[in-house]
């Protein structure tokens, strides 16, 4: 499975990306929103893990312009923060799950088998109610 780990603390991103890669996943790492969008044009993920602070753009930003390119992936966003009003946003931003971080293995555990279901076309995305149609159809 292809994920792209986005998140402006290296740190983090870095090891993340390790224990992807050692559970023998394809990983590409963004620092930033504009790095992410490039990175999934360039190779378009089956999940994607967003941290929601990123210094140029929010995370959410960068969720629903995989949704407005009609991207299918499962889409993760992931924050410190413990905000309720964050898990709407992420809801309308077109995130399939938010997770507060740190994120436990049983955590990326279930968001993988999620994304691999999603891949396999047994666990279609649900329409999440305010957000907005896709380009095509607007």
């Amino acid at each position: 499975m292809h994920i792209l780990v986005v998140d402006d603390y290296a740190n983090a991103a870095d090891s993340l990306a390790e224990l992807l890669t050692d559970l023998g996943h394809t990983v590409n790492v963004a620092y930033s929103g504009t790095q992410a969008l490039q990175a999934m044009r360039d190779q378009p993920p089956d999940l994607a893990l967003l941290d929601i602070n990123l210094p140029d753009l929010e995370g959410w930003q960068v969720a629903q312009a995989l949704r407005a390119d009609g991207s299918d992936c499962y889409v993760v966003a992931m924050t410190a923060a413990t905000v309720p009003s964050y898990v709407a946003r992420s809801a309308r931003a077109g995130c399939d799950r938010h997770m507060t971080k740190p994120v436990t293995p049983a955590d990326l555990e279930r968001v993988i088998t999620s994304a691999e279901l999603r891949r396999k076309g047994q666990m279609p995305r649900r329409k999440l109610h305010g957000e907005p149609p896709p380009a095509a159809l607007r």
